[in-house]
């Protein structure tokens, strides 16, 4: 295989993320090419291959086969996150898995120990990580004059089409997609939520059509940090308009954003101090470079790794699990049982 200061990607999957986002980060990294790109529905996949100047591949073995592929993005429905990310890590390959790690824990624990057996690197699709502002957002928590973080609250919506007659249909599937909102787009807000606020132990949630094939449009939980802070979190998938509201109370201080916004507004005393941070584009690009430091040796991969996306399918499973008995889940007591 090259060397990764070239690195050569494979795709699997030529929606909209990948045209739209992925591909724009690639085209802006010159370091990284694209072998070939797969879709079973070639006629999607050959425009994302043109842009990308590569080829639309016939078939998954073709893929896999290919010895200069080094790592492969799988943008897939859920249902195929773990069947083909097991085909590619036992194909030698390292992988780029598209959020959530699967339809459930169990799929997730899955790929990542079947990469720790592999020897390959495993990373998940949570680029909101690499944002500048939830960086500042970040650095801002960590300083000692912000105090502990004692209350954390997150609310998203984001109107879905619930009658969508197009091909990600499979999203209102429960089979396919093994859960609804929080699954979808929720993560990543729950993924935010632990890399700012982190240790989160205890979950209590509630959501709708609990025990049918139908997917939740909305899912409420609060939660108990390991510091002794609480917080609480809102996702709905039919709320107008878009939009991403995270605060974070210390001791001492406040910060307030969206991850998708400019302002982040830092609270200590009584005047805020307002900062400005671009919403960056391509949105993608941050992660590509942290996967391409981690190939190079240069950094761990300790910030979207599969220990990463582990915790984050471990909190959705605690949601559903309360939802479902109406209990308070204690996150180590549900890894132990699952």
């Amino acid at each position: 295989m090259m060397s990764p200061k070239s690195l050569t990607w494979g795709i699997i999957g030529a929606g909209e993320v990948v045209a739209k986002k992925w591909a724009p980060s690639l085209m802006a990294a010159p370091s990284n090419r694209v072998a070939a790109v797969l879709d079973p529905h070639r006629e999607r996949a050959q425009p994302v291959a043109t842009a990308l100047n590569t080829r639309a591949a016939r078939s998954l073995d073709e893929l896999l086969d290919d010895d200069s592929i080094e790592i492969i993005y799988l943008a897939t429905p859920h249902h195929l996150h773990a069947e083909l990310g097991l085909a590619v890590l036992a194909a030698g390959k390292h992988l780029l898995c598209e959020k959530p790690m699967g339809r459930n824990i169990a799929e997730a624990r899955r790929l990542a120990q079947s990469a720790a057996a592999a020897g390959r690197r495993l990373f998940v699709n949570y680029y909101r990580r690499f944002h500048p502002i939830v960086q500042a957002a970040r650095e801002a928590i960590t300083q000692p004059e912000f105090g502990e973080v004692t209350f954390v609250e997150f609310r998203g919506t984001y109107p879905m089409n619930w009658e969508a007659p197009w091909g990600a249909a499979w999203m209102w599937d429960r089979e396919l997609a093994g859960g609804g909102t929080i699954l979808n787009i929720g993560v990543h807000r729950i993924d935010i939520l632990d890399y700012l606020a982190g240790g989160i132990v205890e979950v209590a949630a509630q959501c709708e059509h609990l025990g049918s094939e139908r997917v939740e449009r909305w899912i409420s939980a609060t939660f108990r940090l390991a510091g002794g802070g609480c917080g609480i979190l809102v996702q709905h998938g039919d709320a107008h308009p878009p939009e991403d509201v995270l605060a974070i109370h210390g001791r001492k201080g406040t910060v307030r954003f969206a991850p998708f916004d400019r302002r982040l507004e830092i609270l200590r005393g009584d005047q805020p101090v307002v900062k400005d941070y671009a919403p960056p584009y391509p949105p993608h690009l941050g992660l590509l470079e942290h996967i391409v430091a981690v190939l190079e040796g240069r950094t761990e991969n300790t910030i979207v790794g599969g220990e990463q996306g582990l915790k984050t399918m471990e909190l959705v499973s605690a949601m559903y699990t309360s939802a479902l008995t109406g209990r308070m889940i204690s996150l180590g007591e549900l890894c132990q049982s699952l």
